[in-house]
């Protein structure tokens, strides 16, 4: 009877302790699986950066003596990335160099936030105003080869050929979402 007794509480022992190792177990399981949901759900919003961007020129239309361009950022990513905000742009001369200042940024339309699925795409719209507009010597004397392009948040720039002058009033929109 005592023997019987000892085997009995010995396997209960052993199954308390069973239990306690799954239960173990099954806290570092979920533990794990909170992990990858949050690096998941984290890089599937990174910062747009511009290893994982295209940048080209798209549609002009003119208005009122100046000519807006869009300039489209796609997504050439493998991940969702996020951007808001205003890029940066500069027109940029055969020598290598910028001419005159940054594009101003246009209040409207307002800044919102922008999730780019791989292949989907962003636009920022710049406006050039027209030289004949302007006395002689207000605008650039020569024309831009390129524009080179800052997207929000970023430090290095993407580049698109663009041959238009620099004159006061070069402006951009904030980025928003398609082409």
């Amino acid at each position: 009877m005592a023997a019987a007794k000892a085997s009995a509480k010995s396997s209960s022992a052993q199954t308390n302790r069973m239990w306690k190792i799954a239960g173990l177990v099954l806290a570092v399981l979920v533990v794990i699986a909170i992990i990858c949901c949050w690096c998941i759900k984290a890089s599937a919003m990174q910062i747009c950066k511009t290893t994982n961007l295209s940048l080209t020129a798209g549609q002009q239309e003119g208005a009122a003596g100046t000519v807006y361009q869009h300039m489209i950022f796609t997504n050439t990513g493998h991940y969702k990335c996020h951007m808001s905000g205003f890029p940066t742009a500069f027109l940029y001369g055969s020598g290598g160099y910028a001419i005159g200042n940054s594009a101003a940024a246009r209040v409207q339309p307002a800044p919102v936030d922008i999730t780019l699925a791989p292949h989907e795409s962003a636009n920022t719209v710049l406006g050039y105003p027209q030289a004949g507009n302007f006395d002689p010597g207000v605008c650039s004397a020569e024309k831009s080869v390129s524009v080179k392009i800052y997207p929000p948040s970023s430090i290095t720039a993407l580049d698109a050929a663009v041959a238009v002058q620099w004159c006061p009033g070069f402006s951009e929109s904030s980025m928003q979402p398609g082409n």
